[in-house]
């Protein structure tokens, strides 16, 4: 699936979050959600891989709730 996909880049933001680098974070949540909420490519999106590829994560939901908690607009 490589690593251009939605799971990459929420996991990318966790782990800005954790090191507390809140505008990358940002960044990585935004791409996040754009790849599981759009309407392009279902390479990038775990939920069209197959029904356990994102662990029964909703990858858009929880960059939401990332980008809440590092309380930081997404960017582009």
């Amino acid at each position: 699936a490589g690593c251009g996909n939605d799971i990459s880049y929420f996991l990318l933001g966790l782990a800005a979050e954790g090191l507390v680098l809140n505008d990358a974070a940002g960044a990585y949540y935004g791409r996040a959600i754009e790849l599981a909420d759009g309407d392009g490519d279902s390479t990038f999106r775990c939920a069209d891989w197959s029904d356990d590829a994102c662990r029964g994560m909703n990858i858009g939901n929880e960059a939401s709730d990332g980008l809440d908690r590092s309380d930081v607009q997404a960017t582009n």
